[in-house]
């Protein structure tokens, strides 16, 4: 029960809490900022931040059970050979492939950030321009 307190429960409460802020909180972050940034087209600088910051947290997620895996897989060789490095060939590319799509979504941020500010600051000149033009045309066709 939970009324009794018991020292293994809040361990598990607390495990379950790490989880949940360590993995599940960065994906929905992540996944809503995707949503917000390049479905619906909003280009706020906190969107293209947010997906960076969740990008290098799992770049840096995939580099740390890479690194456990070769600690596990050196802890575990004295027993069996084939089966543990068999796994940390699984976990090698599976982290290669985690950074390789962590990479390109930041590549593909950065990419469609930049067009969007270079597009709008275009628009504007164009704008002007345009508004400039009519202004000189106005003034002349007075004449």
């Amino acid at each position: 029960m939970l009324n009794e307190g018991s020292p293994s429960t809040l361990r598990t409460w607390m495990a379950i809490t790490i989880l949940t802020i360590a993995f599940v909180l960065p994906m929905v972050w992540g996944a809503m900022s995707a949503f917000f940034f390049f479905i619906r087209n909003q280009n706020r600088k906190i969107w293209a931040i947010s997906i960076a910051i969740v990008s290098i947290w799992g770049i840096c997620q995939a580099i740390y059970s890479l690194y456990i895996s070769v600690v596990l897989t050196k802890l575990s060789v004295n027993n069996t050979i084939t089966l543990p490095l068999l796994e940390a060939e699984n976990q090698y590319a599976k982290a290669v492939l985690l950074i390789a799509i962590y990479m390109l979504l930041l590549y593909q941020t950065y990419t469609l950030y930049q067009k969007r500010v270079f597009a709008s600051a275009d628009f504007r000149r164009l704008c002007t321009f345009v508004l400039g033009l009519f202004c000189i045309y106005t003034l002349f066709m007075d004449f």
